[in-house]
């Protein structure tokens, strides 16, 4: 009864430590905060737009760019796990999915682990890192339940009815395209830690099979489009005549060799943004890795560590040919996310290192992984709190909050001002406008026609002509369909191409000199411009 009152109280510490994310912006800001508002450009305002599908309150996917985006272009359409947005309001179905993600990523992690170390306090801790150390949690249970797949891979010489249903669940609610490497990583994976443990690999693979098989059909909808549809935009994601050409990725790689390695470790430079989000994973990583060179006579840290090797020098690969053409044909996939299971692996060995070293590097270690957990649950306030209470930003708008990037009071005045009609953004992320309700012809789009890209080029080319950095960043990449501005004191852009387009409203956060506009108001609580093109 002790034990079980342990084991018990160990979760109960550890799942409060993981809920302090939640707790911490709430006591700070009285509003639940994302570690990065990349959650909530994209994936949110499509969940949220499926879900108002789903219920019947919008026939289409109409309400984005000018009309060009299908249904079936909606990445997670088919994934059940985006019904939740269906069932409540998007700002409580977001973080109770995110809530969701971190338990199964706990779940999975604590039964792989403990079949490795009964030590309850080891296993808990390194659940709870893993579990928090997911930045997007709009991609599905992938991610989440890839442990538990190991688990299986592992340990169970025969599968069940509820194997064979958390395979086709999960796979069901697993995205395909983003997690394209979890077949080979999975692999990766059991071959590091199968020692003394014999391995069927005819099972291994009907469950990777069964899993994968499932994830592929509810993302078949992208599939048919790069199969059958129309040419989408990332074709052009890769252009073989700019100037990084494959000599420059070279002469590139040689000059920054030492920042590429001190990215791949996780290791803040720069006092921003990304200082707090590599932080916690640099505090866990750095020391394991020295220890580990200590360590040279446990085979499984040496396969870790050859792993770990071998996928820095994949990501180098990837990097030096990213800008050819090479995979060109192939631009619905990005080689970079690999990444995405690097977590994993730091974790991995941190675990193998705890029950493996003596006394004094393991309270070195757990010393380090307490810092590292507890440093992961204050990244989603430290950036709001020091751009509020430390640099006292005049007129702060905290945009990791659903109120705050989605200005809900001042759009909901521009909803009754437009209606129905199609707006384009300017210094705001064209997205808000749709979590509003209103139609756009901008946006932050994974999929959508190259057609389309040269159309809104039109719109944008004298502003890219004043600004070489954002003529690449649109024609070699071009997901952000954005009004971008080159100087917001001389604005260019061009009204009447946008009038084409479908815009019959500027939504602007500067002030726009043109007779291509006329003034509507400027009566909001934010610095916001509502213009009429004429």
């Amino acid at each position: 009864m002790k034990r079980f009152d342990s084991k018990i109280y160990t979760h109960i510490f550890f799942l409060f430590i993981l809920s302090l994310s939640y707790l911490i912006p709430l006591l700070i800001f009285g509003k639940l905060t994302t570690a990065y508002h990349d959650n909530l450009d994209s994936g949110v305002v499509y969940n949220h737009i499926i879900g108002k599908i789903f219920n019947g309150e919008l026939l289409n996917a109409n309400i984005f760019l000018g009309g060009e985006i299908q249904t079936y272009y909606l990445r997670h359409f088919f994934k059940p796990f985006v019904a939740i947005y269906s069932l409540f309001e998007s700002e409580t179905a977001f973080f109770l999915n995110e809530v969701i993600v971190k338990l199964i990523a706990y779940i999975s992690s604590f039964v792989l682990f403990k079949k490795f170390n009964k030590n309850y306090f080891f296993v808990c801790l390194c659940s709870s890192i893993y579990a928090s150390s997911f930045s997007f949690s709009t991609l599905g249970y992938g991610l989440s339940f890839f442990p538990y797949v190991v688990y299986l891979s592992l340990f169970k010489n025969k599968l069940t009815l509820k194997h064979y249903f958390l395979l086709i669940f999960f796979g069901l609610n697993t995205d395909a395209v983003a997690d394209i490497f979890f077949i080979p990583i999975t692999l990766i994976i059991i071959y590091i830690l199968k020692e003394n443990i014999k391995i069927n690999i005819l099972k291994t693979l009907k469950i990777l099979i069964i899993f994968f098989s499932f994830s592929i059909l509810t993302s078949s909808n992208i599939l048919f489009v790069h199969l059958f549809g129309e040419t989408m935009h990332r074709t052009e994601f890769i252009n073989f005549e700019n100037d990084n050409n494959f000599f420059f990725g070279w002469s590139y790689l040689i000059e920054n060799i030492f920042k590429h390695i001190v990215s791949f470790l996780s290791i803040p430079t720069n006092l921003d943004f990304t200082f707090f989000t590599k932080l916690p994973v640099s505090i866990l990583l750095v020391p394991s890795l020295l220890i580990a060179i200590l360590e040279k006579k446990n085979s499984i840290v040496k396969k870790i560590t050859l792993s770990l090797i071998m996928i820095y020098l994949f990501l180098f690969i990837e990097k030096l040919y990213m800008n050819t053409s090479f995979f060109s044909s192939i631009g619905a996939l990005r080689l970079s996310w690999i990444e995405m299971y690097l977590p994993f692996f730091y974790v991995l060995l941190f675990f193998i290192l705890l029950i493996n070293v003596s006394l004094p590097k393991i309270k070195l270690l757990i010393f380090f992984g307490l810092i590292s957990l507890f440093t992961f649950q204050v990244k989603h306030s430290s950036v709001p709190l020091i751009k509020k209470f430390y640099l006292k930003e005049e007129n702060y708008r905290n945009i990791y909050t659903f109120d705050g990037y989605y200005l809900y009071e001042d759009y909901k005045k521009i909803s009754q001002i437009v209606k129905n009609k199609r707006v384009v953004s300017l210094g705001y992320d064209p997205l808000v406008a749709v979590m509003n309700g209103i139609s756009t012809i901008d946006g932050y789009h994974a999929l959508y026609p190259l057609s389309y890209k040269k159309k809104f080029k039109k719109m944008i080319q004298n502003e890219l002509k004043e600004n070489e950095v954002l003529k690449k960043y649109y024609e070699n990449w071009g997901s952000r369909v954005y009004a971008f501005i080159d100087d917001p004191k001389n604005i260019k852009i061009d009204f009447i191409e946008a009038k084409k387009l479908g815009a019959e409203y500027v939504i602007s956060k500067y002030i726009v000199n043109s007779q291509e506009v006329s003034l509507i108001s400027d009566q909001f609580v934010n610095r916001i411009i509502l213009y009429k093109i004429n």
